[in-house]
């Protein structure tokens, strides 16, 4: 599931790499189907978004997974902040590979906003809502 790689720049412990993963499945998704997969590597995710995850029956166009790799990008965003460093994203990094959503990176050193640091304290308490809508 990870993937490290040296590189210059900082490089995510064990750790930390345990808190990234744990912050991108928490993000809520389409029928919980959870359609990314993350591959971490010495200072980045990267999010794919896995198609064999679809729900066409619901929504045939594909949409609804990338809006739940979305809230996956967001998610590791609040906990790479949470590690201390400013997330840098690029989303859709490869037009050549439409499946390949979003990289977070560590970016320089920082603390942590308020908001990112409320965000993150809440991550794990999602859940879902199976009562009838009218």
């Amino acid at each position: 599931m990870s993937d490290i790689i040296p590189t210059g720049r900082p490089r995510f412990s064990q750790a930390d790499v345990a808190v990234l993963l744990a912050a991108g499945r928490a993000a809520p998704s389409i029928h919980n189907t959870q359609p990314w997969q993350f591959t971490v590597r010495a200072d980045q995710v990267e999010v794919r978004i896995e198609r064999r995850r679809a729900v066409p029956a619901v929504v045939p166009d594909g949409r609804q997974q990338t809006i739940s790799c979305g809230a996956a990008v967001f998610n590791l965003r609040l906990a790479v902040a949470h590690l201390g460093y400013a997330p840098v994203t690029a989303v859709f990094p490869d037009p050549d590979d439409p499946d390949y959503a979003a990289a977070v990176r560590a970016g320089k050193r920082q603390v942590p906003e308020t908001w990112q640091a409320v965000l993150y304290q809440v991550l794990g308490r999602r859940h879902a809502n199976r009562a009838g809508y009218r």
